[in-house]
């Protein structure tokens, strides 16, 4: 392989490292494998909540390690998914939560999205933050709603 590649493939793995140490700090009582398993779980119910064409945007903000993770196992013609509350779209990153149960997943969920916000653009937060009704939007931190 090339040192280019293999720049590539460091500078994304210590970037997604980076994001799980983030989620971590923010719900102490987690470990790696459950932020790992959280920030993919978020990701792939706010992937399936948008529509195509922002998921699409979302993915190309995201470190190319998350887009891939993002992407797996995404079916474009069933989506978006009609998910109008935050209960039903905890209940959905839940059911897609396969380790250890947490203590409280809202949280988790809320440090994943907050994470993500921060690290990527904001027109691209504000752009996901539209497509969302009120009550989901909830789920972001209030300085980014405020802003957006």
């Amino acid at each position: 392989m090339s040192s280019a590649i293999d720049d590539l493939f460091q500078e994304t793995l210590q970037t997604t490292r980076g994001w799980l140490r983030e989620i971590a700090v923010a719900v102490p009582s987690i470990d790696a494998q459950q932020a790992y398993h959280l920030l993919c779980a978020t990701l792939r119910s706010l992937r399936d909540r948008l529509p195509i064409e922002d998921a699409v945007q979302l993915a190309a903000q995201l470190p190319v390690l998350v887009r891939g993770l993002y992407y797996d196992g995404w079916r474009p013609s069933e989506v978006p998914m009609r998910i109008r509350d935050k209960e039903e779209f905890l209940r959905l990153v839940a059911a897609r939560y396969q380790v250890r149960p947490l203590h409280d997943l809202e949280q988790g969920v809320r440090a994943v999205l907050a994470v993500v916000s921060t690290n990527i653009d904001f027109g691209e937060t504000f752009s996901v933050l539209r497509t969302l009704p009120l009550e989901l939007r909830e789920l972001w931190p209030e300085h980014i709603r405020q802003a957006a």
